[in-house]
């Protein structure tokens, strides 16, 4: 039987696909070429975990793919498939998860282009969606019939800290952070609040620092945000993000690995997240502000 490729049979084959970008983009010429071959091959099994519906809280598709199934398809000694995977994070082409117990790191395979932005600077869409509100608690809807309800004291007390965040808080975004562009923004905020610092301490955790950094990214060039349902302007937004600190997103993160459900709307999840961790950690400023009045 001859071996040579017949017209009827050049599609009859299955591939792993390698990124033509992973070749010509300068970010991906340091890595190595079979760097670029494990790429492919779990790029190749993401299509799996959709199958499986292999995917975190979040929304987001990890595949299961252990460092001896490596050694095995690609011929390669632990040490060398070791140092691929390394090769790999350190561009951010992947992140891992441990899981203990012995069990195979969960590999979360990322994208390799870059997400297309508005001409501010943003991803398009930036605004969450609403989820839908209940109807007003009158009767027959009727809007004209106003019922005077108790606050609740967790509702009075992020009020309380939104005045007085704004309060402390005005010259400061006056002066330093009413900025036009995200790279101004990020640099502001990898500083204050110590990003790669934060990366540098959960190595398997830096997607998930990045998606925080890019909603807070978000949060703030947005007219206005959904909160717990709750619409805010972009004035206390803006000031909420400035109050966070380092602790803040460390506090984030360990919240992040608690969370064992599958989440609907992961973005208005982790935007409202981002919003109350600043109320949790403000007992003080609110006892201050009470005393005040």
């Amino acid at each position: 039987m001859s071996r040579f490729i017949s017209i009827h049979e050049a599609d009859g084959f299955t591939f792993f696909r390698i990124p033509k970008m992973l070749f010509t983009e300068p970010k991906y010429k340091n890595i190595s070429t079979d760097a670029k071959l494990l790429y492919g091959v779990l790029l190749d099994r993401v299509g799996l975990s959709k199958k499986n519906n292999w995917a975190d809280e979040l929304g987001r598709v990890y595949i299961i793919f252990s460092r001896v199934e490596t050694q095995k398809l690609l011929g390669f000694k632990k040490d060398k498939v070791t140092k691929l995977f390394k090769e790999l994070r350190e561009v951010d082409l992947i992140m891992e998860k441990r899981q203990g117990l012995n069990k195979p790191n969960l590999v979360y395979v990322k994208k390799f282009t870059e997400e297309k932005h508005n001409d501010s600077g943003m991803r398009k869409n930036s605004i969450p969606e609403c989820e839908k509100t209940a109807p007003n608690d009158t009767n027959n809807n009727n809007t004209n019939k106003k019922e005077t309800k108790p606050v609740s004291q967790s509702v009075k007390k992020e009020v309380i800290i939104e005045k007085k965040l704004n309060t402390n808080n005005k010259r400061i975004i006056k002066k330093e952070h009413s900025v036009r562009d995200i790279p101004a923004l990020k640099n502001i905020l990898k500083e204050k609040l110590k990003l790669e610092e934060i990366k540098d301490n959960h190595e398997y955790e830096k997607s998930l620092v990045d998606e925080i950094e890019l909603n807070i990214l978000d949060m703030y060039f947005s007219n206005s945000t959904i909160i717990n349902g709750v619409e805010k302007q972009q004035d206390i937004i803006q000031t909420a993000v400035m109050a966070l600190t380092p602790k803040h997103i460390e506090e984030l993160l360990f919240k992040f690995g608690k969370i064992k459900t599958k989440i609907k709307n992961p973005k208005a999840y982790m935007q409202s997240m981002i919003y109350n961790i600043i109320f949790e950690n403000s007992i003080s400023l609110v006892n201050q502000v009470l005393t005040d009045m």
